[in-house]
């Protein structure tokens, strides 16, 4: 009976658990940090010193937050490698659209466009990058992915 009470416990304690499936480590010296977006190497030269627009919730008209889009990202368990620094003292984090570092490409179905999203956190420290994909369908509609970019 002891060990059936433990495990229930144990089970419901885990809903109050964040884990991480992509690979975390901590924090190094800000100008020797890089993130890898599918070849797209960001360096602090370009990222920081580049006009970016702080993104506020929401951000698509499904309600999305970046806050849950980056902790859906963090809990991908099909991404593979270290992809973020995070330590303690990230607390709160802040979302930055890089502006000028947009690209686009023609797709089967139409255009496809590239922007991309600093995350700082609290002590303005860089902490992921995210790279969302909109695929502007020749039908007009148009559809937004988030993939985290890998960091070096």
């Amino acid at each position: 009976m002891r060990l059936t009470s433990l495990a229930v416990i144990l089970q419901s304690a885990s809903f109050f658990v964040t884990t991480f499936a992509v690979g975390t480590k901590s924090h190094i010296n800000e100008e020797d940090k890089e993130f890898d977006c599918s070849g797209r190497k960001f360096l602090p030269a370009e990222y920081n010193h580049v006009e970016r627009m702080q993104l506020t919730d929401p951000v698509n008209e499904l309600g999305l937050t970046m806050d849950g889009i980056y902790k859906d990202l963090l809990q991908d368990r099909t991404e593979k490698g270290m992809c973020a620094f995070k330590d303690k003292d990230d607390g709160y984090y802040k979302y930055f659209q890089l502006i000028n570092l947009w690209t686009s490409r023609k797709v089967e179905n139409g255009n496809a466009m590239y922007s991309y999203i600093l995350v700082s956190d609290r002590n303005n420290r860089a902490n992921a990058m995210i790279k969302r994909m909109t695929i502007y369908a020749v039908d007009g509609t148009s559809k937004e992915s988030y993939s985290i970019c890998k960091i070096r």
